[in-house]
Order: C-alpha cells, then structure tokens, then sequence
C-alpha cells in the first residue's frame, strides 16, 4: 500500500511539474505574441515605402533600407538605416516595441 501511495506521490509531483512547463510555455506564446501585435502595429510596407511609427514620431524610407534588431535590458529595438559602428549610438530613426527588461532567453 504505501509503495502505491509512493508512487502516486511521484506521479503528481512528475504532472505538477509538466503543469508548471506548460504554464511558462503559454505565457512565453502570450509574451510573444504581444510583441509581434506591437512590431506589426509599428512597421509597415505601403508602396514601396516602409513606415515606421512609435511614440516620438513616424518616419518613411524606402524599403530596401537596412535595419536591426537589439534586444537586451534596455528592451526590443529596432533601429533603419546603416548599422552603427561598435560603440558608437545611432541617430538613424529607431522604434521601440518594449522598454521591459529583456532576459537572454527573452531575447532568444
């Protein structure tokens, strides 16, 4: 009797488990798709024009600009124009689709 209990105890302890994987798993998909909302709501392509909108203003450029993405605690970036030299800050028009602090696995 007690090795049945023993292993019942294993078994739910083995589902609360998997319960708590599945809970990440579906707020990590909500997490992501609030950003794709935002990014989508953010940048768009009308006639060959690629726009760009977030609160400090709306910028147009053509569409075969260059762009990149940083993502680090500072939040989700995305930053058109030519890449910026390594420590150098960007005055190429930029948007910022959040401002949370972002974990490496966040960013991944």
């Amino acid at each position: 009797m007690r090795f049945g209990i023993a292993i019942a105890i294993s078994v739910l302890t083995a589902l609360a488990g998997c319960s708590d994987q599945e809970t990440e798993q579906r707020q990590a998909a909500a997490e992501k798709l609030r950003v794709d909302k935002r990014l989508c709501a953010s940048v768009l392509l009308h006639d060959g024009v690629l726009v760009a909108s977030d609160s400090l203003g709306t910028y147009g450029m053509p569409a075969g600009t260059g762009w990149l993405v940083s993502c680090s605690v500072e939040g989700l970036n995305v930053i058109f124009g030519p890449l910026p030299k390594l420590n150098e800050d960007s005055t190429d028009p930029s948007i910022q689709v959040t401002n949370a602090d972002l974990s490496t696995q966040q960013c991944a």
